[in-house]
């Protein structure tokens, strides 16, 4: 089984590798330095050593000396010198004695010239109370006699103590050379020291780094195959973190290409999608505002073969209208939706059927500062046959206009007068009948008008006359307008009156309101209820004065509420289906017309307002 060790890890080894090299090296070198120190140690005790022991026989030979000038002279200054001696030459010894570094021969040896030392300073004490006590002929006479003892052990001292000091000699002798050999030890180990950490590093770096170096060259040139999309070389063996990045390649891998194909399935869709949209799509670039794509549709539109447009400018193709049409400049100026005329490319027909009027509108397709060139996205919707509808339904208003409005006026005028017996006396029965034909031809009447004013308040052709006025005149001029038909249907519109002023076109305020009551009315059983309140409610820019319709018994399916405003909207009722006509969207298109609002909503019964600005 193959070990696997992180990068870390590895890296620590090293690291601890090198440590404890070093150590090493600076343990050795510590013990040299150490082993030079004891030795210069050494040397200079040995100076210090051959410097008192000559020092202590110098001692012995003066004690000697004052000793047999006092047996001679009874001289005091001889006592004082060898008191002194006799003081000095134990310390001497002592400090030689802790000074050998437990030499065993020389401790030996120093031993025994201690003892001879000491066996000559007894006779020599011996001399002097022999002396202190004597006559002087007779203490002369003694000091003969241990002159040849004295003699004896002086020559065997000396003898011992040449050897003692000859051995420090050699001592101290021999340290030059061997702290020469311990500093030329340490040069040793210093160059060897150096030279197999330097070597080492390097190994540990080449073995280090080469097994890291080629594993990430595959991870660097699976990046490339990435980025280039080729297939990723095989996946690295390991646990170590070079490992895992590789790892993560190939899962990104993985997950880009999944990705990569939803991405172009996403844009073959979209693609197929805008290639087959009803509306001429076109993206235009940079100021020239050449053609980068245009979709089927408005190749189709404009008779261009496919990919035929791309690359030409979008302003060739399109007109502006006018009594003169002149050529479209600037595309990019364009806000909103404007009408043109766009060119086809067919060369072949009249100037009327080359050309067809179009809406043309432009939205940004930049993305933002990052973008090397704007693009824009051109919607161009064919309005062909809404022009040909809009002509047919001008000529339809005008045909209910003239040709249907006016033989009604003279039907109604004519029904109006025949209960008068202007055309001679007529039964009960047709009387009657010519009663309901009437208000039947002038109900037709009202409803062409209204289509008439509706159309021209959806074209703008409609003048409104603002004037101020009380609101609460407007609303019972409507009141008394329903009244007649509200007391047939036995329902009660009750207003209690309103305070205020209002700027608008009284005539046409008056329309909307009648119309609500109407359609209310229509809606209403017998026996109810219509309450009309006025609230004067905070606006944008000043006051704004809501006018309530309220029937509390009054309730219609909550899928009707959004189209009560709609024309010709069938109303299903308990009663059954009616159709409320063009009354409620005539009086949403006079309060629009006016800056106002409107609404229908359902809690305590149905209740219908309308907003307008004060």
């Amino acid at each position: 089984m193959k070990l696997s060790l992180s990068l870390r890890f590895k890296g620590l080894l090293v690291v601890l590798l090198l440590l404890a090299l070093e150590l090493l090296f600076v343990g050795c070198h510590a013990w040299l330095l150490q082993e030079a120190e004891r030795e210069s140690v050494k040397q200079e005790t040995a100076k210090e050593v051959i410097s008192r022991a000559t020092e202590m026989l110098q001692s012995l030979y003066d004690a000697g000396d004052s000793v047999a000038k006092y047996v001679i002279s009874h001289d005091p200054e001889g006592i004082k010198r060898y008191e002194q001696a006799r003081r000095q030459i134990p310390q001497e010894i002592k400090w030689i004695k802790e000074h050998l570094y437990g030499d065993k021969s020389q401790l030996q040896l120093l031993e025994k010239i201690e003892s001879a030392v000491n066996g000559g300073m007894d006779t020599l004490a011996e001399m002097r109370a022999i002396t202190d006590k004597e006559a002087q002929f007779v203490a002369m006479q003694y000091a003969v006699k241990l002159r040849a003892k004295v003699q004896r052990n002086m020559e065997g001292l000396i003898h011992d103590l040449i050897d003692f000091l000859n051995t420090e000699k050699k001592i101290e002798s021999a340290s030059p050379k061997v702290l020469k050999a311990q500093r030329d030890m340490i040069k040793y180990l210093l160059i060897a020291g150096v030279g197999f950490n330097v070597v080492l590093a390097i190994a540990l770096a080449l073995l280090f780094t080469r097994s890291i170096t080629s594993r990430l060259t595959i991870v660097e040139d699976n990046s490339l195959r990435l980025r280039q999309r080729k297939p990723l070389r095989a996946p690295l063996n390991g646990d170590d973190e070079i490992a895992l990045l590789d790892q993560a390649f190939h899962e990104m891998s993985h997950s880009l290409r999944g990705e990569e194909a939803l991405v172009l399935a996403s844009e073959e869709q979209v693609q197929t999608i805008i290639d087959q949209m009803p509306i001429g799509l076109a993206i235009v670039q940079g100021e020239a505002e050449e053609i980068e794509y245009a979709n089927p549709t408005l190749e189709k539109m404009l008779d261009y073969k496919p990919s035929k447009m791309v690359g030409t400018s979008i302003a060739t193709h399109f007109l502006i209208p006018g009594p003169k049409p002149s050529p479209l400049t600037d595309s990019s100026q364009i806000e909103g939706v404007v009408e043109l005329i766009a060119k086809k490319a067919s060369q072949n027909q009249s100037q009327g059927q080359n050309q067809i009027p179009v809406e043309f509108s432009v939205s940004d397709l930049s993305l933002g500062k990052q973008a090397r060139q704007s693009k824009r996205l051109a919607t161009v919707i064919d309005v062909t046959e809404k022009r040909e509808i809009e002509k047919m339904k001008e000529a339809f208003l005008a045909m209910v206009s003239h040709d249907l409005r006016t033989p009604l006026t003279s039907v109604a005028g004519f029904l109006h007068m025949l209960p008068m017996g202007i055309y001679g006396q007529l039964s009960n029965t047709i009387v009657d009948n010519s009663k309901i034909a009437e208000t039947q031809v002038n109900h037709l009447i009202a409803l062409i008008n209204d289509l008439l004013d509706l159309e021209k308040l959806r074209a703008g052709q409609l003048d409104m006359r603002v004037t101020q006025f009380d609101l609460e005149d407007v609303i019972d001029a409507a009141v008394d307008a329903v009244y007649s038909q509200a007391d047939d249907l036995m329902i009660s519109v009750i207003f209690e009156g309103c305070e205020g002023k209002i700027a608008a076109d009284q005539d046409r305020l008056q329309q909307a309101i009648t119309r609500t009551l109407e359609a209310l009315l229509q809606l209403c059983g017998q026996g109810d209820t219509i309450n009309v309140a006025v609230t004067m409610v905070a606006a944008n820019v000043g006051k704004a004065y809501t006018i309530a319709f309220n029937s509390e018994n009054l309730l219609v399916p909550a899928a009707v509420l959004p189209k009560l405003f709609e024309p010709f909207q069938p109303i299903e009722l308990a009663s059954g289906s009616i159709s409320l006509s063009l009354g409620l969207p005539l009086a949403r298109a006079i309060v629009l017309g006016h800056g106002g609002t409107c609404g229908a909503s359902q809690n305590d019964g149905l209740s219908l307002w309308l907003t307008l600005p004060g």
